[in-house]
C-alpha cells in the first residue's frame, strides 16, 4: 500500500487553513470535507508506518539469532576472572565457616563471605541490565565490558561497588549502585529500555531464590553444631538480598523501580527525576533509619519475603551484627 509521508499531509492541512486565515474568511464545506479527508489518510498512513516498523523489527531479530550473531554473543559472554575470584572468596570462606572455625576467625569469615557473595551479587545485577541492552541493540555494552561480571567495569565504581559496601557495613542496607552504561538511544524500541530497567532485578530475584532454596526445602535437616555459622551466614546474605530487591524496586530515582514507572511517564517527568542523581536515594536512606509508617512498611514487605523462604530470623540477625562495623 502506497502511502504518503504524515509530513506532507500535515503540509497540506496547514495550507488550506493559511489560504482561508490569509482570505480573512472561515473554512468552506469543501475545505473542512478535505481536511477530514487528510486527518483519516493521516490516521492510515501511520497505521502502515507501525505495521512496516513491527516487520522490520521482526526482520532485524531474525538477523540477530544467525549464526554470526550468536557466535558474537558468545565471545562477548566472557566472565571476569574478578567474578570467578569473588566466588572463591565465597566458596573458602563458606567452606571455612561450616567446618567450627575459631571463635576469633567467625567475623571475619562471615563479613568476607558476605560481602563476597554479596558483591558478586551486584555483578550479576549489573550483567542483568546489560545483556537486554546488548541484546536490543547497543552492541557497544560489550566492549564497556557490561557483559564480562567485572565490577571494576561498572560506570561507576564509587557508586556501584565502594559506597554499597560502606552503607552495608555502617547499616546493613544493601544500597543499590550505579547501573551499567547502556546506551538507550542505541535499542530498538522503548520496549527493550523496558527490559533493560527490569534485567537487575531478575538477577537479583534470581540470586534470591537460589541461595533461598535450603531454606524453602527445609535447611533444619541438615543444620549442625559444626555448621550451623555457615547457614547463619547464608541467611544474612539472603535477607539483605530481599532488602536490596524491595529497596531497588521502589519507584524513586535513580532506582531501578523508578525507571521501570518511567516507561509510562513523559519523558520530561523521566529526565526530571533522574536529573535529582542520587540525593533522592540518599534522603530514602536516611528517612529509614528513622522510626515512622515509610519505615515499618519497608521492613514489613522484608520481612514478608524473608517469611516466604522461611529464613531463620535468629540465625540471620545475628551474623548481620557481626557484619556491621557500627
Amino acid at each position: 500500500m502506497s502511502v504518503r509521508a504524515e509530513s506532507i499531509i500535515e503540509s497540506e492541512i496547514d495550507s488550506i487553513k493559511r489560504r482561508a486565515a490569509e482570505a480573512g474568511r472561515s473554512l468552506t464545506a469543501i475545505e473542512r470535507e478535505r481536511i477530514d479527508d487528510l486527518v483519516v489518510e493521516r490516521a492510515a498512513s501511520q497505521r502502515v508506518l507501525d505495521a512496516a516498523y513491527r516487520a522490520n523489527y521482526v526482520r532485524q531479530q531474525r538477523v540477530f539469532w544467525r549464526p554470526r550473531e550468536r557466535a558474537r554473543l558468545r565471545a562477548a559472554l566472557r566472565p571476569s576472572p574478578v567474578f570467578f575470584g569473588l566466588l572463591g572468596v565465597a566458596g573458602v570462606t563458606g567452606y571455612l565457616l561450616a567446618t567450627a572455625p575459631a571463635e576469633n576467625m567467625v567475623r571475619p569469615l562471615t563479613i568476607l563471605f558476605i560481602l563476597s557473595s554479596w558483591i558478586a551479587s551486584v555483578c550479576i545485577h549489573e550483567f542483568g541490565h546489560a545483556l537486554p541492552g546488548y541484546l536490543g541493540g547497543d552492541r557497544g555494552v560489550a566492549e564497556r565490558g557490561g557483559l564480562s561480571l567485572d565490577p571494576r567495569r561498572y560506570t561507576n565504581p564509587l557508586l556501584s561497588i565502594a559506597l554499597p559496601v560502606a552503607f552495608l557495613l555502617l547499616g546493613g542496607i544493601g544500597l543499590p549502585g550505579g547501573s551499567v552504561l547502556v546506551d538507550r538511544e542505541a535499542l530498538r524500541s522503548r520496549r527493550w529500555e523496558l527490559w533493560v530497567s527490569l534485567g537487575g532485578p531478575i538477577g537479583t530475584l534470581l540470586c534470591l531464590i537460589v541461595l533461598g532454596i535450603p531454606f524453602l526445602i527445609g535447611v533444619e535437616r541438615w543444620t549442625t553444631q559444626e555448621n550451623v555459622l555457615f547457614w547463619a551466614a547464608l541467611a544474612a546474605l539472603v535477607k539483605l538480598l530481599a532488602i536490596v530487591l524491595v529497596l531497588n524496586l521502589l519507584p524513586i530515582p535513580p532506582l531501578d523501580g523508578f525507571r521501570i514507572l518511567s516507561h509510562w511517564l513523559p519523558d520530561h517527568v523521566r529526565d526530571q527525576g533522574l536529573s535529582l542523581g542520587f540525593a533522592p536515594l540518599m534522603l530514602l536512606y536516611f528517612v529509614l533509619a528513622q522510626p515512622g509508617p515509610l519505615t515499618e512498611g519497608f521492613w514489613g514487605m522484608t520481612d514478608g519475603l524473608a517469611t516466604i523462604f522461611r529464613l531463620p530470623v535468629g540465625y540471620a540477625e545475628y551474623s548481620l551484627s557481626l557484619l556491621s562495623l557500627r
